[in-house]
């Protein structure tokens, strides 16, 4: 699985979900279906890991309210409730 099928994944869990690769190392989603958040992070993991690959990732998560979305994930902006990273 890699960065693309995961995000395919995601993305039957809620059409509205948003999401964005960058320099081929970093990948973003915005999801809308925040309860189901917990799940895409461990699917971005398992999908990371079944790559094969000697690399890793680190996984952030920001809540936000009145996010202002823009037409690029890695370019929307919000006020942030909470951020939290796992390694």
């Amino acid at each position: 699985m890699n960065i693309k099928e995961t995000q395919a994944l995601i993305q039957r869990g809620d059409p509205s979900n948003q999401h964005n690769i960058a320099r081929g190392d970093e990948f973003q989603s915005l999801v809308h279906n925040f309860e189901s958040a917990l799940n895409y992070a461990l699917l971005y993991r398992v999908g990371v890991k079944a790559m094969g690959k000697k690399f890793d990732c680190r996984i952030s998560f920001a809540i936000a309210s009145g996010a202002y979305l823009r037409d690029s994930v890695g370019e929307s902006m919000g006020q942030h409730l909470l951020c939290l990273e796992a390694i």
